[in-house]
């Protein structure tokens, strides 16, 4: 998780600008998404949006904050491996 403190923040507005509503809306592939429990409640809002918008979509719950799979990575890692199987 080490990088340049400006890349990330660079990452992070350019997220912010980006709309990728109707790519998003467009899946039809199985979806994962992983949230952790105690994220920040837009990515909480988020992982809510994709649970009410596409139509095949398994949304988790994990321990741990924005970065579950570092900080759990076994229940993560689980929870990938049961999804692929």
């Amino acid at each position: 998780l080490a990088g340049a403190p400006e890349g990330y923040a660079r990452t992070c507005e350019v997220l912010a600008a980006a709309d990728t509503t109707e790519v998003v809306r467009s899946l039809v592939a199985p979806v994962l998404v992983a949230c952790g429990e105690d994220d920040a409640p837009p990515f909480r809002q988020a992982a809510q949006w994709f649970s009410e918008t596409l139509p095949a979509v398994t949304v988790a719950w994990l321990p741990g904050r924005h970065a579950t799979a570092y900080e759990h990575p076994k229940p993560f890692a689980d929870l990938v491996a049961g999804f692929l199987s």
